[in-house]
C-alpha cells in the first residue's frame, strides 16, 4: 500500500484478550479506510495472539509484530520503525474509538498542515460501563488554527495530557526529530508526548471526544503504580535532559513550564506510595536538590504547586506529612461545607420545583374545568340553535299555510 497509507495505527498488545476484539472492531471500522493497523504483541500469555491472527486473516490492513515482554514503550518504537503512513497514532488495546476518529483528525491535520493534531477523549469505568467526566483538552490555548510552543509557553504542557493515544503525529516529523518512547515499564509515554508538544511547529486541535479510555481495570498497571514511583521522576528527568540538549530550556518560560508540570505530577503521584518507608524515599528524591527541580524556583508563573514545593523543601518529611494532613483536613472541611450548601440549595430547588409542579397541576386542573365548561357551553349553544332552527321551520310552515288560506279566501271573494 506504501504511499497510499494516510495513517498508521500502532497498538501495543499485552494480555488484552478481554478487550481486544472491541478495540480492533473499532479500528477496522474507521471511516478513514487508507490505514494500516500495526499490532505489536508484547509477549502476551493469554489468547491475544490468537485474536490478533483472527483479525489479520479477516483484514489485510492488519500487521502483527511480536516481541518479548519489553513493555509498551518498546512496542510503540517497534511499530514506528515498521510504519509507512503519512501520520501515525499510538492507540491502546483496552480502549475503543469513535468510527470517525481518524477521518476527523487526519482531515484536520491535512487542512492545517500540522505536525500534531490533538483530540479529546471520554473516560469510562470498566466495571460499571458508566462514563466519567474528564477532559483531555483544556483551555486556555491559542484560538488559532495552528500554534506552537512559542505561542503558549506557559500552557504547552498542560492544555492536554501526556498520554500518547490522543495525538496524531506526522510520522516523518517524529523520525526527523528522533522522538522515541522510553522503554521503562511505567510512564513510558511522557517523554515522547512532551517532546512532540515541545518540537512540533504546527499544532492543531480537534476538540471532539473521539477516544473511549477504559478506567478501573483490575489488571491495569496503575494497580501496581506504587511499586514504580521512581518511573515518574525518571521520565521527567530524561525529558529535561533531552529538552536541554535541544536548547529549549535556554528559554526561562519554557524552563519554568516543564518544572511546573513535573512538580504537579510529583504531587499527584505521591498518594500512590505504599508505606512510610517508600514515602521517605520519594520525599528525599523530590527535595534532594536536583537541578531539574531547582530550575523552577523562580516560580515566574505563580504556580500553586511550585509554591507548595518550595515550602516542602524547607521541611522535614514528618513536618510535611503533618502539613499535608492539615491541608487535606481543611480541604475536606471546605468540601463538606460546599456539599452542605449544595444540599440546602438542592432542597430549596426541590421545594421550588414541587411548588411549580403543584401550580402547573392546579393550572392544568383549571384548564380541564374550563375545557369542560366550554364543551357544556358549546352543547347548550348547539341545542339552542337546534331549537331555533325547529322554531323557524315551524313558523315557516305556518306562514305557508296561512298564505294558502288567505289565497283561497281571496279567490272565493273575487268569484262572488
Amino acid at each position: 500500500m506504501g504511499n497510499e497509507i494516510k495513517v498508521s495505527v500502532v497498538i501495543p498488545v499485552y494480555n488484552a484478550a478481554p478487550y481486544l476484539r472491541q478495540c480492533l472492531d473499532s479500528v477496522i471500522g474507521q471511516t478513514l479506510r487508507e490505514i494500516e493497523i500495526i499490532c505489536v504483541d508484547d509477549g502476551s500469555g493469554d489468547e491475544s495472539p490468537q485474536i490478533l491472527d483472527e483479525y489479520r486473516r479477516r483484514d489485510d490492513r492488519v500487521m502483527i509484530l511480536t516481541q518479548k515482554n519489553l513493555y509498551a514503550g518498546t512496542a510503540r518504537n517497534n511499530g514506528l520503525e515498521h510504519a509507512s503512513g503519512e501520520y501515525i497514532i499510538f492507540w491502546d488495546a483496552d480502549d475503543y474509538f469513535a468510527p470517525e476518529a481518524l477521518e476527523l483528525m487526519y482531515g484536520r491535520a491535512k487542512e492545517t498542515q500540522a505536525d500534531l493534531c490533538v483530540c479529546n477523549a471520554q473516560n469510562f469505568d470498566s466495571q460499571t460501563g458508566t462514563f466519567l467526566a474528564h477532559s483531555y483538552v483544556r483551555k486556555p490555548y491559542p484560538e488559532t488554527d495552528v500554534f506552537s510552543i512559542n505561542d503558549c509557553k506557559y500552557r504547552i504542557y498542560t492544555f492536554t495530557s501526556t498520554v500518547a493515544w490522543n495525538k496524531l503525529v506526522r510520522r516523518q516529523f517524529m523520525l526527523d526529530e528522533n522522538i522515541r518512547f522510553q522503554t521503562q515499564q511505567h510512564i513510558n509515554d511522557v517523554l515522547a508526548s512532551l517532546l512532540i508538544l515541545s518540537l512540533a511547529k504546527r499544532i492543531t486541535i480537534c476538540n471532539r471526544r473521539l477516544i473511549f479510555y477504559r478506567m478501573n481495570r483490575k489488571d491495569s498497571l496503575m494497580s501496581s503504580y506504587g511499586e514504580k514511583l521512581d518511573s515518574v521522576m525518571t521520565a521527567y528527568e530524561e525529558t529535561q535532559r533531552q529538552l536541554s540538549e535541544r536548547g529549549l530550556l535556554d528559554d526561562p518560560e519554557i524552563r519554568q513550564s516543564i518544572t511546573d508540570k513535573a512538580v504537579g505530577v510529583y504531587f499527584f503521584t505521591m498518594p500512590y506510595v505504599d508505606n512510610y518507608g517508600q514515602y521517605l524515599e520519594y520525599f528525599a528524591r523530590m527535595t534532594s536538590g536536583d537541578e531539574f527541580l531547582k530550575m523552577g524556583e523562580a516560580n515566574i508563573n505563580g504556580n500553586v504547586n511550585m509554591e507548595r514545593y518550595l515550602e516542602m523543601r524547607k521541611m522535614k518529611p514528618e513536618d510535611f506529612l503533618f502539613s499535608e494532613y492539615r491541608r487535606l483536613t481543611q480541604l475536606c472541611d471546605e468540601q463538606k461545607q460546599k456539599s452542605s450548601a449544595m444540599k440546602k440549595e438542592r432542597d430549596r430547588a426541590i421545594k421550588r420545583q414541587a411548588a411549580i409542579e403543584a401550580s402547573v397541576k392546579e393550572t392544568k386542573s383549571f384548564q380541564e374545568e374550563v375545557k369542560k365548561m366550554d364543551e357544556k357551553y358549546r352543547k347548550l349553544c348547539a341545542q339552542q340553535q337546534k331549537k331555533l332552527d325547529e322554531q323557524e321551520k315551524i313558523l315557516s310552515l305556518k306562514s305557508v299555510r296561512a298564505g294558502r288560506c288567505l289565497s283561497r279566501f281571496c279567490g272565493r271573494f273575487r268569484h262572488r
